[in-house]
């Protein structure tokens, strides 16, 4: 259903001139509790990012996602900034709208072009990691 809801936003987006960015993914259903989904190429998540960073001691290249991105994309800092602030604000409304929970590091990717990308749409609506009744995030 997220997906879905996502494909509904970027069209009600494309039709007002919007430039924001989704990365609607594709699900193939196997059965009534489980799927295959679409590989997501040239993408990291920021966990995994964090981690490799870390490990090969530059961890202070990613001190902010600014300094990250001037490091990383260098010339091409200008476009990875834009798609950055296109995508982030795409997901930031729809995660809002959706009352979409359980965003964390491993849950926001990075792609090749600056954008990020959200995956795990497991807990949205009235859903809660956790069981609860009543969901703060």
């Amino acid at each position: 259903m997220a997906i879905q809801l996502m494909v509904r936003l970027q069209k009600i987006w494309k039709q007002a001139g919007l430039s924001l960015w989704l990365r609607p993914y594709n699900i193939f259903i196997t059965s009534s509790n489980s799927a295959m989904i679409e590989f997501m190429p040239d993408t990291l998540s920021v966990h995994a990012l964090k981690k490799k960073l870390s490990q090969h001691n530059q961890p202070d290249k990613l001190q902010t996602m600014a300094q990250f991105y001037r490091w990383y994309y260098g010339p091409r800092f200008e476009e990875a900034q834009r798609n950055f602030i296109r995508s982030l604000a795409a997901y930031s409304v729809f995660c809002y709208i959706f009352n979409v929970k359980d965003r964390h590091n491993g849950n926001i990717m990075l792609t090749r072009f600056g954008h990020i990308l959200h995956i795990d749409f497991g807990f949205m609506f009235q859903n809660s990691p956790g069981g609860f009744q009543i969901g703060f995030e």
